[in-house]
């Protein structure tokens, strides 16, 4: 188990790691910075390591470092749900001030934009269909034309292969 006074050590480390991977740095450099870490003492004006293993007393390796990092994006990632879950239900809160608003002042438009707004942001509606079909002689074939498979056939020519045959057409 963890002492308190130990528990405290590994938070500021993390506080650290945290700091500077959001600088861009890399493991390795954080690694390297943290070990150059160090602090004078008072009585004997001597540098003191700031960040070393306890039971080493070496500086921390990559294995400490890259679980300080991992934690760090966990909590990062906690705290984007948090605001985005906060910023949503906010956002809610208007919509429906809004709405309420509309209602009494009988502008339904202003009802009408803030339900459309609320489905928008809860994703209420069901996705669009959009067809991606290229026009064209061949049906079912996605974004080819015939200058396409003109080039196409050149290439397997250049390339040996045995004459390119045209695809059927479909009949409508």
């Amino acid at each position: 188990m963890v002492s308190e006074a130990q528990q405290a050590q590994i938070d500021y480390r993390r506080q650290q790691v945290a700091r500077l991977l959001a600088r861009g740095m890399t493991l390795r450099e954080i690694v390297a910075q943290l070990a150059a870490m160090s602090v004078t003492d008072p009585a004997t004006g001597a540098s003191v390591p700031v960040f070393r293993n306890p039971e080493t007393g070496e500086p921390y390796g990559l294995t400490t470092i890259g679980e300080d990092a991992k934690y760090a994006r966990g909590l990062w990632e906690e705290d984007v749900a948090r605001e985005a879950a906060d910023n949503r239900a906010e956002v809610l809160a208007v919509l429906r001030e809004l709405r309420r608003v509309g209602f009494a002042v009988g502008d339904l438009r202003a009802v009408a934009a803030s339900l459309k707004q609320q489905r928008d942001l809860l994703g209420l509606d069901a996705p669009k269909k959009t067809d991606v079909a290229a026009p064209g002689p061949y049906p079912g074939i996605y974004n080819v034309h015939d200058t396409a498979l003109d080039v196409i056939k050149e290439v397997c020519a250049e390339l040996g292969f045995p004459e390119f045959p045209e695809p059927e057409r479909e009949t409508s």
